[in-house]
């Protein structure tokens, strides 16, 4: 009975996060800052820790795939970016190294923040 209370309470509380209209920049950094974690850092986590380091991984692997899947849409040009096969690792770098380098766009929605930074770091042509 205890085990069913502990599935309905992070059932509940990932139904509040996912509820949000969107993610800034504020709430992505220290998730992103955690994903990129050695192992015997990540092996210390707390299981909330662990959950947040989760979701920048899912977050930054979704944004990528809904880009990926918007063949043809109009994108500003500072937000057009050429992804090689480079690892969820490495984007998340750079995506964290973005955020770091500026801190005024943390306001930003997320999905934009990621697209800046691989513009900037990856731009085509």
């Amino acid at each position: 009975m205890k085990q069913i209370g502990y599935v309905l309470f992070a059932f509940a509380t990932s139904i509040s996060t996912f509820g949000q209209a969107s993610i800034d920049g504020n709430t992505l950094q220290p998730k992103c800052q955690l994903a990129l974690a050695t192992k015997a850092e990540a092996s210390k986590f707390t299981s909330s820790e662990f959950m947040d380091a989760s979701f920048c991984q899912g977050y930054v692997a979704g944004v990528l795939d809904q880009i990926s899947g918007a063949e043809g849409t109009t994108v500003p040009d500072n937000e057009k970016f050429c992804l090689a096969k480079i690892p969820l690792s490495q984007v998340i770098k750079v995506v964290y190294k973005y955020m770091n380098e500026h801190p005024e766009q943390l306001h930003f929605d997320g999905a934009r923040l990621i697209r800046l930074s691989l513009g900037k770091a990856l731009p085509c042509g």
